[in-house]
C-alpha cells in the first residue's frame, strides 16, 4: 500500500475518533470512549505493523467505514433515541452494522490470509468456509469486547444474550456474503 494513502487514512481516522470521543465524552457515553479506545489502539496496530500486513486501500477503506458507521449508530440522534436503537423497516440498525462487520471481516480475512486465495479455484468450499469461520472469529471478539464494556463500565447499551446471539447471526451473514463475493472476484489480490 503507498505511505501516503495509510498516512492520510490514519489521520482522518484519528481525527475523527477525537472528535467523536469529545462528543462522547459531552455526553457521558463512557461505554463510546472504551469504543473508541480499542479504535485508536487497532489503527496504531495497523499503522505500525502494515508492512508485514500489506493491507490495500479498499480494506482500510472498509475497516475504517465500518468505524465510522459503529461511531454514527452511537452519535446520531433519531426519535429521541440512538441510532443503535432504531430499525429500518424489519431491521434493526444494530444488525445491518453487524451485517457489514461480518462483510469487512471476510475482505480482511482474505487480505491478511492472500494464501488462500489459491484455494478458490482448487478447493472453493474450503476457501468458503476459512473465509466465514476466520470472520466469524473476529466478529466474536468484537462481542467479547461488548462484554468487556458490559462488565467492567457497567454500560447497559449493548444488550442482552439474545442480543448478542442475533449479533453473531448478522456476523454470520456478513461473513457469508463476503466470502461469497470473495469466490466472485477475479483477482482477489486487488484488496491489496
Amino acid at each position: 500500500m503507498n505511505k501516503k494513502w495509510l498516512a492520510l487514512l490514519a489521520l482522518v481516522m484519528t481525527v475523527i475518533l477525537i472528535v467523536s470521543t469529545i462528543l462522547f465524552w459531552q455526553d457521558k457515553n463512557i461505554e463510546f470512549i472504551y469504543y473508541n479506545i480499542l479504535f485508536f489502539i487497532i489503527l496504531s496496530f495497523i499503522v505500525v505493523t502494515n508492512r508485514r500486513l500489506n493491507l490495500g486501500v479498499p480494506v482500510l477503506l472498509a475497516l475504517s467505514m465500518l468505524i465510522i458507521i459503529h461511531l454514527s449508530g452511537g452519535l446520531i440522534p433519531v426519535d429521541g433515541a440512538r441510532l443503535y436503537d432504531a430499525s429500518f423497516g424489519p431491521l434493526p440498525f444494530d444488525k445491518i452494522h453487524h451485517f457489514v462487520l461480518g462483510l469487512v471481516f471476510a475482505f480482511l480475512t482474505a487480505s491478511l490470509f492472500i494464501d488462500t486465495l489459491e484455494w478458490k479455484l482448487r478447493k472453493p468450499k474450503l476457501f468458503f468456509f476459512f473465509i466465514l469461520l476466520a470472520a466469524l472469529g473476529f466478529g466474536s471478539l468484537v462481542e467479547i469486547f461488548e462484554f468487556a464494556g458490559v462488565t467492567f463500565l457497567h454500560s447497559p447499551g449493548v444488550g442482552d444474550y439474545f442480543n448478542n446471539a442475533t449479533d453473531l447471526v448478522a456476523d454470520l451473514f456478513g461473513a457469508a456474503t463476503g466470502a461469497i463475493i470473495m469466490l466472485l472476484i477475479k483477482n482477489g489480490k486487488d484488496l491489496r
